[in-house]
Protein backbone atom coordinates (compact mmCIF):
# COMPACT_ATOMS: atom_id res chain seq x y z
CA UNK A 1 0.00 0.00 0.00
CA UNK A 2 1.02 3.25 -1.10
CA UNK A 3 2.28 5.69 1.82
CA UNK A 4 1.61 8.56 -0.24
CA UNK A 5 -0.81 9.27 -2.91
CA UNK A 6 -3.02 11.72 -5.01
CA UNK A 7 -6.05 10.16 -6.93
CA UNK A 8 -6.01 12.50 -9.67
CA UNK A 9 -4.19 15.56 -10.90
CA UNK A 10 -3.37 16.93 -14.61
CA UNK A 11 -0.18 17.29 -16.17
CA UNK A 12 0.40 21.83 -16.78
CA UNK A 13 1.66 20.67 -20.99
CA UNK A 14 2.21 17.81 -22.72
CA UNK A 15 4.74 15.78 -21.14
CA UNK A 16 7.21 14.08 -24.05
CA UNK A 17 9.34 11.12 -23.31
CA UNK A 18 11.80 11.40 -26.68
CA UNK A 19 13.11 14.88 -28.18
CA UNK A 20 13.27 15.82 -31.96
CA UNK A 21 16.46 13.43 -32.53
CA UNK A 22 14.73 10.58 -30.49
CA UNK A 23 17.19 11.46 -27.04
CA UNK A 24 14.93 10.67 -23.96
CA UNK A 25 14.05 13.87 -22.39
CA UNK A 26 15.52 14.86 -18.58
CA UNK A 27 13.11 16.12 -15.95
CA UNK A 28 13.52 17.60 -12.49
CA UNK A 29 11.35 16.23 -9.81
CA UNK A 30 11.12 17.90 -6.19
CA UNK A 31 9.36 17.62 -3.13
CA UNK A 32 8.47 19.31 0.23
CA UNK A 33 7.56 18.16 3.38
CA UNK A 34 4.87 21.04 4.51
CA UNK A 35 1.83 21.11 6.44
CA UNK A 36 -1.49 22.13 4.66
CA UNK A 37 -2.83 25.98 6.19
CA UNK A 38 -5.54 27.70 5.40
CA UNK A 39 -6.21 29.70 2.80
CA UNK A 40 -5.58 33.73 3.13
CA UNK A 41 -8.42 35.44 0.61
CA UNK A 42 -6.72 38.83 0.42
CA UNK A 43 -3.21 37.30 0.39
CA UNK A 44 -4.59 34.28 -2.71
CA UNK A 45 -2.26 32.04 -1.43
CA UNK A 46 -2.10 29.45 1.90
CA UNK A 47 -0.68 31.12 4.98
CA UNK A 48 2.96 30.27 6.18
CA UNK A 49 3.38 27.66 8.16
CA UNK A 50 3.98 28.00 12.09
CA UNK A 51 7.36 28.28 13.66
CA UNK A 52 6.37 24.72 15.48
CA UNK A 53 4.83 23.26 12.17
CA UNK A 54 8.31 23.92 10.06
CA UNK A 55 10.11 22.44 13.07
CA UNK A 56 7.58 20.00 12.72
CA UNK A 57 8.97 19.20 8.85
CA UNK A 58 12.88 20.09 9.73
CA UNK A 59 12.80 16.87 12.21
CA UNK A 60 10.99 14.68 9.57
CA UNK A 61 13.73 15.89 6.81
CA UNK A 62 16.42 14.94 9.43
CA UNK A 63 15.06 11.60 10.31
CA UNK A 64 14.44 10.88 6.64
CA UNK A 65 18.03 11.88 5.59
CA UNK A 66 19.16 10.07 9.13
CA UNK A 67 17.56 6.54 7.91
CA UNK A 68 19.01 6.88 4.61
CA UNK A 69 15.52 6.73 2.44
CA UNK A 70 14.35 7.76 -0.42
CA UNK A 71 10.52 8.51 -2.37
CA UNK A 72 9.53 5.93 -5.31
CA UNK A 73 7.06 8.18 -7.16
CA UNK A 74 4.63 6.61 -10.15
CA UNK A 75 2.55 8.14 -11.92
CA UNK A 76 -0.07 6.87 -14.08
CA UNK A 77 -2.73 7.48 -16.34
CA UNK A 78 -6.46 7.15 -15.28
CA UNK A 79 -8.15 5.18 -17.99
CA UNK A 80 -12.20 5.77 -18.31
CA UNK A 81 -13.69 2.10 -17.65
CA UNK A 82 -10.44 0.35 -15.94
CA UNK A 83 -11.76 0.21 -12.04
CA UNK A 84 -8.32 -1.62 -10.49
CA UNK A 85 -6.38 1.38 -10.28
CA UNK A 86 -3.14 -1.46 -10.67
CA UNK A 87 -3.83 -1.78 -13.98
CA UNK A 88 -3.79 2.10 -15.02
CA UNK A 89 -0.44 2.21 -17.54
CA UNK A 90 2.11 3.55 -15.89
CA UNK A 91 4.20 6.88 -17.68
CA UNK A 92 6.61 8.04 -14.87
CA UNK A 93 8.60 6.60 -12.13
CA UNK A 94 11.35 7.94 -10.37
CA UNK A 95 12.99 8.45 -7.24
CA UNK A 96 13.12 11.51 -5.05
CA UNK A 97 16.26 11.35 -2.52
CA UNK A 98 16.53 13.32 0.21
CA UNK A 99 18.98 16.19 0.27
CA UNK A 100 21.20 17.01 2.87
CA UNK A 101 19.99 19.16 5.73
CA UNK A 102 22.76 20.95 6.83
CA UNK A 103 23.67 22.30 3.25
CA UNK A 104 20.61 21.54 0.98
CA UNK A 105 22.84 19.26 -1.82
CA UNK A 106 21.13 17.63 -3.56
CA UNK A 107 21.10 13.84 -3.66
CA UNK A 108 22.76 11.60 -6.37
CA UNK A 109 20.65 11.30 -9.17
CA UNK A 110 19.67 7.97 -9.62
CA UNK A 111 19.03 6.91 -13.52
CA UNK A 112 15.45 7.28 -14.66
CA UNK A 113 13.44 4.09 -15.47
CA UNK A 114 11.36 3.93 -19.09
CA UNK A 115 7.73 5.18 -19.27
CA UNK A 116 5.47 2.49 -20.26
CA UNK A 117 2.76 3.12 -23.01
CA UNK A 118 -0.80 2.70 -22.80
CA UNK A 119 -0.54 0.06 -25.56
CA UNK A 120 2.28 -2.01 -24.01
CA UNK A 121 0.25 -1.88 -20.42
CA UNK A 122 -2.88 -2.80 -22.34
CA UNK A 123 -1.40 -5.92 -23.91
CA UNK A 124 0.99 -6.80 -21.06
CA UNK A 125 -0.25 -7.71 -17.83
CA UNK A 126 -1.48 -4.84 -15.54
CA UNK A 127 1.90 -2.89 -15.31
CA UNK A 128 3.08 -3.79 -11.19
Amino acid sequence: MPHFSRSKFKMRGNVQMLDETGEHIEYRGIAFIQFRTEWDDSARRFKPMTDEQKQICEDLHQQLADAGVELGVTVSQRVPGIEDVREYPKVMQFQLMVNDPQGYTPAPTPAAAPAQSYEAAKGGGNGW
